[in-house]
């Protein structure tokens, strides 16, 4: 596969079909996740780095629900690494995207906090396709 990093080597994706040559594919955020889930797993390295005492407790509900697809919601009191895990979450996501000039994207992503998701999801529900809650 083809280097489809922005400041990628002369190698770089330059047309909608070299990327497609290349054997990119688009996927959803679960699967993109899932995916590099299992990378990780297979690799045998750390899956949230910088989160302590839950080896044995949510780490593996957590991984279980990402290889079920399954929606995700962290209730816990305070101190207890709801923000790390979602910040370590991110981490699964792919580095880079390909954007290629002059192609309109057909998809769209987009992050929000929940209290904006609640003002603005009647007006955009049309023109996405996914939405990411991302709260502090």
């Amino acid at each position: 596969m083809a280097d489809l990093s922005p400041t990628g080597p002369e190698g770089l994706v330059k047309t909608f079909g070299e990327l497609k040559a290349s054997g990119y594919q688009v996927l959803p955020v679960k699967a993109e996740v899932r995916r590099n889930l299992i990378n990780r797993l297979r690799d045998r390295q750390p899956l949230f780095p910088g989160v302590m005492g839950y080896d044995d407790t949510v780490v593996p509900q957590l991984t279980n629900a990402i290889l079920g697809s399954q929606d995700i919601i962290l209730l816990g009191e305070r101190g207890q690494a709801k923000s790390r895990i979602v910040r370590g979450l991110t981490g699964l996501l792919d580095e880079f995207t390909p954007v290629i000039d002059g192609t309109v994207e057909a998809r769209m992503r987009v992050g929000w906090g929940s209290a904006t998701i609640g003002m603005f999801a009647r007006q955009w529900a049309p023109h996405v396709d996914e939405v990411v809650v991302v709260d502090d």
